[in-house]
């Protein structure tokens, strides 16, 4: 007899893998749910971050603006003052343009609107009256000095020779982009030669380096022995090479020249002339080709300006012109010459003339004075004596004195002569220059 299942095992055969399959398909989708949650967690804190910098590069963005806008302002109102400050300030008058052979009378002026005659100031009594044929009065007032440049310069040749000495012409043209720029020689304080100079030279060197790709080495060799004597001349294309040239040994070749230098950037030779001078910088071509540097030991020189690779500032002084006259006697007419000195502060006096006195027996002084003649505290009459103000010592400059301020003060002059109300003819010229130690 065949035996039967029972109904309920039977639909536990069926049902049971059924269920269990279910169970196996919300497991996967609770995994996948939780994927995905961390997923989009991910993007919205990533999504935050990404906001807060645009924020932040928004705040500094607007801040730099008004910072920019503040600095504009600021200019503006300086120009504004400045140009408000020169509106007041009075206009030279530019005085007319006589024709050829006329001259003006003896106290008559331009001003504003025209002429003026000007009175002439009454005869101080003693002073001797100038005969007809006597030389024309002096140009240069006691009163006001005349100041002169005299720079000196140092020229560096190519070659390693320097020269220290006058540069002429006194004024240089330069060639910028925005038209020819005239600057006087005194104002400069560095001028570095470009290499646009030398255009045959550029091309050696541009050649040279080319040739560092060929294919035979005793080319190659060659090349790099001439870049190697080219110096800092060859620089900037070595730069250029060692980052720009598409063959990868040309680019060793010229980095291990340029390293071998061992130069900073601002020592590579530009190829614009470069002018520092005492107020602003320039670049440009300088205009002469050769300069002529007068120096003390040699005398004028002619200098290529191919041949020189720096100039510099080495002195300038300022000299300052005076006339000392019989108006300038001890003790009350001393010379105020505006020479602010510090102490130890080194000057030089250099005097040259003559000084007559008709009534003295038409005795004649120069600088150097005569002690045969009497003196006064010591220096000998006649001569040029000199002191420093704020109760500065009373002491002889003659015809030359080199000496170190003993305080701080202006210098001032004077005819060393106890001869107060005597006529005098003539007047001492005397130079002032600071001297650097």
């Amino acid at each position: 007899m065949t035996r039967r299942l029972p109904l309920f095992l039977l639909l536990a055969a069926f049902v049971c893998p059924a269920l269990a399959g279910e169970e196996d398909e919300a497991k996967k989708r609770a995994e996948i749910e939780r994927a995905l949650a961390v997923q989009v967690e991910a993007l919205e804190r990533a999504a935050a971050v990404a906001k807060a910098a645009a924020a932040e590069a928004k705040a500094k963005a607007a801040a730099e603006e008004k910072k920019k806008a503040a600095a504009k302002a600021a200019a503006e109102k300086e120009a504004a003052e400045k140009a408000k400050k020169d509106a007041g300030k009075k206009k030279p008058v530019a005085a007319p343009v006589l024709a050829p052979g006329v001259r003006l009378l003896p106290g008559v002026r331009f001003v504003r609107g025209g002429l003026r005659v000007i009175p002439a100031a009454p005869a101080k009594p003693g002073n001797a009256a100038k005969k007809e044929g006597d030389a024309a009065p002096a140009s240069v007032s006691s009163a006001e000095p005349v100041i002169e440049e005299d720079p000196r310069h140092e020229v560096r040749l190519k070659s390693g020779t320097v020269l220290v000495g006058k540069l002429e012409p006194a004024r240089w043209t330069i060639q910028t982009p925005f038209g020819p720029l005239v600057v006087p020689v005194a104002d400069m304080k560095i001028v570095r030669f470009g290499r646009l100079s030398d255009p045959e030279k550029i091309k050696s060197i541009r050649e040279a380096i080319a040739a560092l790709a060929s294919e035979h080495p005793e080319e190659r060799a060659r090349a790099t022995a001439r870049l190697k004597a080219a110096g800092v001349f060859a620089a900037g294309d070595l730069k250029k090479a060692a980052k720009e040239h598409e063959d990868p040994e040309v680019k060793r070749t010229c980095k291990e020249l340029l390293d071998g230098m061992k130069l900073k950037d601002n020592q590579i030779t530009p190829d614009e002339d470069r002018i520092e001078t005492t107020t602003f910088p320039i670049r440009g071509q300088v205009g002469p080709d050769s300069f002529k540097v007068t120096v003390d030991e040699l005398g004028a020189l002619n200098i290529r300006r191919s041949d020189i690779l720096l100039i510099r500032l080495y002195k300038k002084s300022r000299v300052v012109k005076v006339k000392i006259s019989g108006k300038n006697m001890w003790p009350n007419g001393w010379l105020d010459t505006k020479i602010k000195l510090k102490k130890g502060e080194k000057f030089r006096i250099m005097a040259t003339g003559k000084i007559r006195f008709p009534n003295w027996g038409n005795r004649t002084f120069t600088p150097d004075g005569h002690y045969q003649w009497g003196n006064i505290n010591g220096i000998a009459n006649g001569s040029l004596g000199a002191r420093i103000t704020g109760g500065g010592r009373q002491f002889k400059a003659g015809s030359s004195y080199t000496g170190k301020a003993d305080r701080d003060g202006n210098l001032q002059l004077c005819l060393m002569a106890n001869m107060r109300g005597q006529p005098t003819d003539g007047e001492y010229t005397v130079s002032i220059e600071r001297l650097m130690d």
